[in-house]
């Protein structure tokens, strides 16, 4: 398997999109991001690529992790080199195809994007497809992009957080793909009725609310699942943020807390882009009682 490094290519001929796609490279990495609009791109697009228009580049929730290496297709080759020169310019390795999306000799795909150019959590993409499609709570849901990811996977998926803001760009985002989501604005610490109800999965990404721990547990449902990670203190002797202790798990915690599940999946230690978290698969035995 090859590597290819952007920056040793002005424009990205067919033949290397050509080995992309047949997986002579490091797809993992190698993102084929296409810069036409919805309806253009659901027409007809090339396999596996997803969408980021140009108009929304400057969107950064709907950006990947600048750790992708991005191939950019357009209907012209002038106007996805300006979109990956400004992409560059906001930290992401990118750099556009040699040729036109018309010129792509085929295969092709049509219909919605399968996957979306930003990326989910880890636990949300990995345990999706094992975690039950219904009544999926995602607790401090942020921009919404867990919340949108589990429910373009088939999920009835409720989200909460504190921030209207935050609710706002995650509503934008659901409709932007074309998905219901239930966003709620709620105090998770302070107001705990806010996510009350019977869940059959709760996801909660980058977020610590010690006491809440127990009452997700409570709340799940007999085989409902837990998909739980978070910073730990080693975050902090690393001099990455966050820096305060009451937002960074000690050695074991989140396991120890967890006791009383079933637990699939458990690590802790350093994630790609260098964050340290604690991150716990677990699930509610059938015949725990309510």
């Amino acid at each position: 398997m090859t590597t290819w490094n952007p920056e040793d290519e002005r424009l990205v001929p067919l033949d290397r999109v050509e080995s992309i796609l047949r997986g002579d490279s490091q797809t993992g990495r190698v993102r084929l991001v296409d810069l036409r609009d919805r309806a253009d791109f659901e027409a007809g697009h090339i396999p596996s690529s997803c969408r980021l228009g140009v108009n929304e580049i400057e969107i950064a929730y709907l950006r990947p992790p600048k750790s992708r290496c991005l191939i950019l297709l357009g209907n012209e080759v002038r106007l996805a080199e300006a979109a990956a020169l400004r992409l560059r310019e906001l930290g992401h390795p990118a750099r556009a195809a040699a040729f036109a999306i018309p010129a792509w000799p085929g295969p092709w795909e049509t219909g919605p994007e399968r996957s979306p150019v930003w990326e989910p959590s880890p636990l949300a993409a990995r345990w999706v497809d094992s975690i039950p499609r219904e009544a999926v709570l995602d607790l401090a849901c942020g921009s919404g992009r867990d919340a949108v990811y589990l429910a373009l996977r088939g999920c009835d998926v409720t989200a909460v957080d504190i921030l209207p803001d935050a609710i706002e760009r995650g509503a934008a985002l659901a409709a932007r793909h074309g998905v219901v989501v239930t966003f709620r604005v709620g105090d998770l610490e302070r107001d705990p009725d806010c996510w009350n109800g019977s869940w059959g999965a709760i996801h909660v990404h980058r977020f610590l609310h010690r006491e809440g721990l127990a009452l997700m547990q409570a709340r799940l449902r007999p085989g409902g699942w837990l998909l739980y990670e978070t910073f730990i203190e080693q975050q902090a002797m690393e001099g990455r943020r966050p820096l305060r202790p009451e937002h960074l798990l000690r050695a074991g915690e989140l396991f120890m807390t967890a006791a009383g599940l079933e637990i699939v999946e458990y690590r802790e230690g350093p994630r790609e882009g260098g964050d340290w978290t604690a991150a716990l698969v677990a699930r509610r035995r059938i015949d725990a009682q309510r």
